[in-house]
């Protein structure tokens, strides 16, 4: 009988796709999920998010590149927007971190505009938002945006839930408990 050691299959998934290591099959099916990998294009989320999320210039840096070898999408498109906008906040130069804020911003508003019922693209926004400065005035559609994301949690993939339930954890707007009921 052929061993099997490991089969790599690929799914479509909601937005993207995912990739499962299914290992050992003449022993049964062990779905080894630290292998779980959920990409838009060829993006991976993990990746993204973790740029999206830290405070790494180099990190966003090397995301923005990436994306910028993308094949123009919406999703794309929204992630660039979003790193943007963080990067904004992580330079020193005042006259450039409003042309990237702003820059950010219509990349991100557009694919909004365009895409007006995605649930990760309003937490893109609505963290964003949170943490943008006051005199910036970019927190005029915050709860909006919390309520399409807590009203869309239970819809989208598992992956992108614990992400958004990660962040809740630490928001002064969208609260865990919020997500569950």
């Amino acid at each position: 009988m052929l061993l099997v050691k490991n089969i790599y299959i690929l799914f479509l998934f909601f937005y993207g796709f995912k990739y499962i290591e299914i290992t050992n099959i003449s022993e049964g099916l062990n779905i080894n999920s630290s292998k779980l990998v959920v990409v838009h294009n060829s993006i991976d989320i993990h990746k993204y998010y973790s740029a999206f999320s830290g405070g790494s210039l180099v990190k966003i840096n090397e995301m923005i590149i990436f994306l910028e070898k993308e094949k123009a999408s919406s999703v794309v498109n929204a992630y660039k927007g979003a790193l943007l906008m963080k990067k904004a906040s992580l330079i020193d130069i005042p006259a450039k971190k409003l042309k990237l804020f702003k820059g950010g911003r219509l990349l991100l508003e557009s694919e909004i505009k365009n895409n007006p019922q995605n649930i990760e693209y309003r937490f893109l926004r609505l963290s964003i938002q949170e943490h943008a400065p006051k005199f910036l005035k970019y927190n005029k559609t915050i709860l909006y945006d919390k309520n399409l994301v807590v009203k869309g949690y239970k819809k989208i993939n598992k992956v992108l839930q614990k992400i958004i339930k990660e962040y809740s954890k630490s928001s002064g707007i969208l609260k865990e408990y919020e997500l569950i009921s």
